[in-house]
């Protein structure tokens, strides 16, 4: 695998719909995707887990690619799994007094983890990496593009690293 690549995805489930409509976003999930099409992401009722892409519950997806060694982020992210849904994060827009779990990750903190562990991106010092939503780490993508060269975006359904070239 040259690089790492991020799949941001709107599911339609109804609840789901939720994400976009407060964040004011085209995306409500964004997973890390490995060598094989499996997915790597966190998800409200299995936390952390690898998992097959579900085609039948997504309208859209778009996929980012940073070509980089990604031996440190992979390892980073097989380490988190089994951990829990961070349900503060999630739901802190209507529940303002729920507070965030920094052991447990909703789907970006998850993806912003293992970016930063790629050398490419690196965080602001101010910059609150448990408080991403996928609309802002897809910013963050959208800008690194437009400064470092190997990022490279695909619009479609159901690919694999491979797709990428």
């Amino acid at each position: 695998m040259k690089g790492l690549i991020f799949e941001w995805s709107l599911n339609k489930k109804w609840g789901a719909g939720l994400i976009p409509l407060v964040l004011r976003s085209e995306y409500s999930h964004v997973s890390i995707v490995l060598d094989n099409g499996t997915l790597l992401s966190a998800r409200l009722l299995s936390g952390v887990d690898k998992h097959k892409r579900d085609t039948s519950t997504y309208v859209k997806q778009e996929y980012w690619r940073l070509e980089c060694d990604p031996a440190e982020a992979l390892q980073w992210a097989h380490e988190q799994i089994g951990k829990g849904y961070d349900l503060g994060a999630a739901f802190r827009f209507l529940l303002f007094f729920l507070n965030e779990d920094k052991q447990n990750f909703m789907c970006s903190e998850y993806a912003s983890g293992a970016m930063k562990r790629t050398n490419i991106y690196k965080s602001p010092p101010s910059y609150n990496d448990w408080a991403v939503s996928p609309v802002e780490l897809l910013r963050q993508f959208k800008v690194l593009s437009k400064i470092h060269s190997p990022i490279t975006r695909y619009l479609g359904t159901d690919i694999t690293p491979s797709d990428f070239g």
